[in-house]
């Protein structure tokens, strides 16, 4: 079942849903991508072999569990010690198509999801990379590879990622994508989040939308 989830109020029920992973069953359907060196066009350096999303099952529950008990992945999604692996496993069986497993040669290296945002109605994307890759390019081409799915299958709908003010690394990468912040919010947890978009065609790199 869809989240169905007003814009305001972002009251704490809504923020939980956003935080674990509910997403729309119209997703882009499940199944292989991958982006080559040649097709990396967000500005990044190539990780080598290149990025593949596969989709995520519960065969995967054991993935996800550990990359959220990591301790900066855990504070920036805000989640509480004692969530458990068959919480994590009902999560990835109720939306079999908003999650995916990011591969690097072959190996899951992180995973990629589609989630609504219960505080602007939009939908975000959610890239979360093992500490051992990080820094190597691979959060920029997954996130390029799930905005193009997305944008191929629903044209006109329009996607917005949220990141945490004090994630400096998230920021980067979407500054070096070309996305533009468009505005911010504090939520009821007391954090303040920040609103960016994709590039359009006569966007500079990493631009803000004009006041």
């Amino acid at each position: 079942m869809a989240l169905r989830a007003e814009p305001r109020p972002c009251g704490r029920r809504a923020r939980l849903a956003q935080m674990y992973g509910i997403g729309p069953r119209e997703a882009p359907r499940p199944g292989a991508v991958a982006m080559s060196r040649e097709e990396s066009t967000n500005g990044l350096p190539p990780v080598a072999p290149a990025i593949r999303l596969g989709p995520a099952g519960e065969g995967h529950a054991g993935l996800l569990h550990a990359l959220h008990d990591e301790p900066t992945v855990r504070r920036l999604l805000g989640r509480a010690p004692g969530r458990t692996l068959d919480a994590t496993r009902e999560t990835l069986r109720q939306n079999p198509e908003s999650f995916h497993v990011i591969e690097s040669d072959g190996a899951p290296i992180g995973y990629a999801a589609y989630v609504q945002n219960a505080c602007t109605g939009q939908m975000d994307v959610r890239i979360v990379i093992a500490a051992e890759h990080r820094g190597r390019g691979a959060a920029g081409e997954a996130l390029a590879l799930m905005i193009r799915r997305w944008e191929a299958s629903f044209p006109d709908r329009p996607i917005a990622l949220t990141v945490r003010r004090d994630n400096a690394a998230a920021k980067r990468v979407l500054a070096k994508s070309g996305f533009r912040k468009v505005g911010g919010y504090d939520d009821d947890f007391g954090h303040s989040q920040h609103v960016y978009e994709p590039p359009r065609p006569a966007d500079p790199p990493g631009g803000e939308a004009p006041p």
